[in-house]
């Protein structure tokens, strides 16, 4: 359904029989003055159509009041929401002003379908809580190149620089912030294809980099 988020108004001049019980009035619909549009859905999906036509479809996460989503192809930051004191929600990615749709119960029924159709996606599995595919990063500290690479299923692989033993670990992706286990590896991942790490204090943390994973050394590859 990737006509998607003609949104309010299709919501709103939809008619016929609904049959079953109103299932989307935990659905949340914002749009902004400029005809963007976002529905914000209670099974933790979300779907944004632009006014320029751009669709963003993928997981929530609410971390404590910032809202942020990860695009579902990519598992990368898309979107992170602040709630202003207007009441209006504001997004570095996706600008200011998102304010809330009210629908009444049959209209929240038929844009329900729409996160309904999410689940569909073959992401769906897995990009609430891993990547949705096997991605590689590297980046440069000093003289060394430190790469590590995030499994599709969950496990995180890390070269030791300078020999052939390699780290098994796992990493948990939630909308965009990976936080790899037994490790310091812990930031988020950008739609530019960065992984920032959260820095400490009086550090400045180098930038991992995403690569190709037929880039790794050694020709580390994830197991089926």
């Amino acid at each position: 359904m990737k006509t998607l988020l003609a949104l309010v108004p299709a919501a709103m001049t939809l008619t016929g029989c609904l049959c079953g019980a109103y299932e989307g009035q935990d659905d949340q619909v914002l749009r902004t003055a400029n005809g963007d549009a976002m529905q914000l859905c209670s099974n933790g999906g979300f779907a944004v159509m632009m006014a320029n036509g751009t669709l963003i479809e993928g997981h929530l996460s609410d971390e404590g009041g910032l809202i942020a989503g990860s695009n579902g192809d990519t598992g990368a930051r898309a979107f992170s929401m602040i709630t202003e004191a207007d009441g209006s929600r504001t997004s570095p990615e996706l600008g200011a002003g998102w304010t809330t749709v009210t629908l009444d119960q049959v209209e929240l029924d038929h844009a329900h379908v729409q996160c309904a159709d999410l689940e569909t996606r073959a992401w769906w599995p897995t990009s609430g809580t891993y990547l949705p595919t096997d991605t590689a990063f590297s980046r440069q500290v000093g003289a060394v190149t430190e790469e590590i690479l995030l499994c599709a299923n969950g496990l995180a692989l890390i070269p030791t620089p300078g020999d052939t033993y390699v780290d098994t670990s796992s990493y948990f992706a939630s909308a965009g912030k990976i936080s790899v286990h037994a490790s310091s590896i812990e930031g988020i991942y950008t739609a530019a294809g960065t992984l920032t790490p959260t820095p400490t204090a009086g550090e400045t943390p180098s930038v991992w980099t995403r690569i190709p994973v037929a880039q790794m050394t050694r020709g580390l590859r994830c197991s089926p």
